[in-house]
């Protein structure tokens, strides 16, 4: 209580401050654990989402692998398309030594569960619409693999090759190798399916405009 002369009154009012301004603290902690506690259910409920929608597009795509008749344009292009979204799903494991392909379970929560050998490479490319994929393998040997059957397509033994691109589509491999002579025809264009050279040019070297 305030004296009568006023002298205890300064320090009333200063207990006052400190104790608002420590209920405001306590009322700005509760908000971020709510926030908190909101943003972690928000994060749940999207992720249980995600998983529904991808699980349900892989029982599309395996009925369209799994049909024996045709596919129609239609078909076909929307199995293309659940490829390429399914790419996130099937993952490609980088080690030093080698890779291994995984496609994830429908397990909760996710175990990835090996579908091939692990294999030796320096690098990996898939095409753009997610039909096929590139493994340039430690030996110089590159392998065009189908995304959907996981099966190796085609190989490809090409000696010095430095650098090689899949096509939009995988129908083609483009590969470069260190030139010798302004006559060597270094840089090759070959066919994925029939393992065929398709034509072949010159090039003196590569950079990220000109490959």
């Amino acid at each position: 209580m305030p004296s009568v002369n006023g002298e205890d009154e300064p320090m009333a009012r200063h207990i006052g401050v400190k104790a608002a301004k420590a209920k405001g603290k306590r009322l700005v902690g509760e908000e971020g654990k709510n926030l908190e506690a909101f943003q972690q259910m928000w994060d749940l409920k999207a992720k249980d989402l995600a998983l529904k929608d991808k699980l349900s597009k892989t029982k599309l795509l395996d009925s369209f692998l799994a049909k024996k008749e045709p596919l129609s344009e239609l078909e076909v292009a929307l199995k293309n398309k659940l490829i390429t979204e399914m790419l996130s799903i099937l993952c490609i494991l980088l080690f030093v030594h080698g890779i291994s392909l995984h496609t994830v379970s429908e397990l909760s929560p996710p175990q990835p569960t090996p579908k091939n050998e692990r294999v030796s490479c320096s690098s990996t490319k898939f095409s753009l619409d997610g039909s096929k994929f590139m493994a340039m393998k430690s030996d110089g040997t590159i392998s065009i693999y189908d995304s959907a059957s996981l099966g190796e397509v085609r190989s490809f033994a090409v000696a010095n090759v430095t650098a090689a691109e899949i096509s939009p589509c995988g129908t083609y491999l483009q590969t470069f190798q260190k030139p010798t002579t302004p006559q060597e025809k270094n840089v090759s264009l070959w066919n994925t399916e029939t393992g065929d050279l398709a034509h072949g040019l010159y090039q003196k070297s590569i950079t990220k405009t000109t490959w």
